[in-house]
């Protein structure tokens, strides 16, 4: 039986192990992007269409209420 040998291990397996970890690498830095763009849409929502609904309820209001 042959000994342990560290470069022949390397040598099989340390392909799919680089090609595994850049795939694990590239999802994490896209799941990066996403939640950044997540959170700028949220913003949006909060800043922006909060206001201009209401500003909407208040103009309603004051149609309903002469």
């Amino acid at each position: 039986m042959d000994a342990f040998n560290l470069v022949d291990i390397l040598t099989e397996v340390g392909p799919y192990c680089a090609i595994l970890l850049f795939f694990i690498w590239r999802d994490y830095r896209r799941e990066d992007r996403l939640e950044d763009r997540i959170d700028k849409l949220n913003e949006f929502v909060r800043e922006e269409l909060m206001v201009a609904l209401k500003r909407n309820n208040d103009i309603l209001d004051s149609w309903l209420r002469p």
